[in-house]
């Protein structure tokens, strides 16, 4: 181990890694002789670098002027250690030479892709003149088959289909709060909608008369005959128990106690044969 080596080593100003590496070929040095010929797997060793790590820091050290490599066939190389105070690129050092950006010869980007000519749909020459002399299409045509539209164009329109008044201002108040949709979706053409409709039958004055309503009657329960007999035996019942108000109450509207009183008179009557 050479302390004089490893001191001049560190006023070069070396960055961490190449410094490493300078200091395990100092304490490989021998003063007296000079001689310091570690091998790379030592230096891997001892330095933790990989074998690709400790050669190019070797590099940078001779490139920088701080120790010479001579080889050896054979055997390890020797290195002789001379470090500096400075790090000037050696004289052998290459320069590396950056062309510019993009290369003087390199050909200019196309902006465009160009397609092969068979793959180029050939249309004929449009005719300028006939497209000015086509007619426009009224746009504003076709957004009003959706709506909004006003109630006078709906009740004309039901005027011609032969429909009243009522059903056109019905559909127009309707739309108008549903924000002009049908079955939660933009309605494409209220005329068709109010003729699918009357086709239907889903119009007001489909339904029933104008002016008139016509609430939808409940149907008959049906009740079976054991039912019926056991509803005449407690009505034959609360007569007997109380004859003033019998014809005005109801089994339902009796309280419990009243209804025990019923359920025990029925049980000590006989059974009908």
């Amino acid at each position: 181990m050479s302390i004089a080596m490893i001191q001049l080593f560190k006023d070069t100003g070396l960055p961490p890694a190449a410094r490493l590496v300078a200091y395990m070929l100092a304490d490989h040095h021998n003063d007296d002789t000079g001689r310091c010929d570690p091998s790379i797997a030592c230096l891997v060793s001892e330095t933790g670098l990989s074998e690709r790590g400790v050669r190019l820091q070797l590099r940078h050290l001779e490139a920088a002027g701080h120790m010479t490599i001579q080889a050896r066939p054979g055997c390890t190389p020797l290195y002789r250690l001379h470090p500096g105070t400075t790090c000037p690129p050696a004289p052998r050092a290459p320069r590396h030479h950056v062309p510019p950006t993009p290369a003087p010869r390199a050909p200019e980007p196309e902006r465009t892709v160009r397609e092969p000519e068979e793959n180029q749909n050939t249309l004929p020459p449009v005719d300028l003149e006939l497209l000015s002399s086509e007619p426009i299409p009224d746009r504003k045509k076709k957004e009003g088959r959706g709506g909004p539209v006003t109630e006078a164009e709906v009740v004309t329109f039901c005027a011609t289909l032969g429909l009243p008044a009522s059903d056109a201002a019905f559909m127009f108040h309707k739309w108008q709060s549903n924000g002009w949709t049908n079955g939660n979706q933009r309605m494409k053409c209220w005329r068709s909608t109010i003729q699918s409709w009357k086709s239907a039958g889903y119009l007001p004055s489909q339904k029933q008369k104008p002016g008139t309503f016509s609430p939808t009657a409940e149907p008959a329960k049906k009740i079976s005959a054991a039912a019926r007999s056991l509803q005449d035996a407690r009505r034959d019942a609360m007569r007997q128990l109380w004859p003033d108000s019998a014809a005005e109450s109801d089994y339902a509207d009796l309280t419990l106690r009243q209804r025990d009183e019923v359920t025990a008179l029925l049980a000590s009557q006989p059974v009908p044969a």
